[in-house]
């Protein structure tokens, strides 16, 4: 599958699935918008940056913080005057932040911070950035099998995940009959990155045992293909869709 000098931008790109998302999609030909907020995260960016430019791809850093109400327009600038470009073909929406709470603990300032990073920054990145996209652009968010769990331990990050999901169907409609832009998601199951790494073993082992697939845990390289999949031409009859990347854990 080839995204030859496709224009990507992927938020969370530091480190992670962001991180892995951004590579294989450079693999594939496309040039990449490395997106981040902590300053702290700038070397594992440089790093990011400089593994794709070995590729013989371009890749630029942007450093903004997703819980501002310009975060859109600050990326999109961004990116169009990094690549002196005027399209966009592809737009990742990867950065979350997760904290466990209790629904009795609940804490409003946990909740308007994922809200605005999970599921209004979303929404602002499109805003700003499906306008630049040509017909065929590709919209992917990397949301979470959260969006389908019941836990006592995440009724934020839960309801922040179900959101972006509805919302993404949305826009499928509404991108799709004005800009013939396709919008999709992929919930993952249980990835060991920083954003869960304080998981006990105990919680690990029991992430393996429900994989249906194979007592093991998630690999990034277990998702990037079907995110390069759904950034490409072949996905072009696709739209609307959440796809599930677990390795079955959800069947019980």
């Amino acid at each position: 599958m080839s995204l030859q000098d496709k224009i990507a931008i992927v938020t969370g790109a530091s480190r992670g699935i962001g991180a892995a998302i951004a590579k294989a999609y450079a693999k594939a030909g496309a040039h990449v918008a490395i997106v981040y907020t902590s300053p702290l995260s700038t070397e594992s960016a440089e790093s990011v940056k400089k593994e794709i430019e070995q590729l013989g791809r371009k890749a630029i850093l942007i450093q903004t913080d997703l819980g501002n109400t310009d975060c859109g327009e600050v990326v999109l600038l961004k990116t169009l005057q990094g690549f002196n470009t005027e399209i966009i073909d592809i737009l990742v929406s990867n950065a979350g932040i997760y904290k466990e709470n209790h629904t009795l603990e609940f804490d409003p300032g946990l909740f308007d911070r994922t809200m605005a990073i999970n599921v209004r920054a979303p929404a602002l990145l499109v805003k700003s950035i499906a306008p630049k996209m040509p017909k065929g652009g590709r919209i992917v968010v990397i949301s979470s099998m959260a969006a389908t769990w019941a836990s006592p331990t995440m009724d934020i990050y839960s309801a922040s995940k179900a959101a972006v999901n509805a919302m993404l169907k949305c826009w499928a409609v509404s991108l799709g009959k004005s800009h013939g832009i396709t919008a999709n998601a992929i919930n993952p199951g249980f990835f060991p990155t920083d954003i869960n790494s304080h998981f006990s073993e105990e919680l690990l082992e029991k992430f393996k045992n429900m994989q249906a697939i194979g007592h093991r845990l998630a690999h990034t390289d277990d998702l990037t293909g079907l995110a390069v999949f759904l950034a490409s031409e072949q996905s072009r009859w696709i739209t609307g869709e959440t796809i599930e990347c677990s390795g079955g854990s959800s069947l019980g």
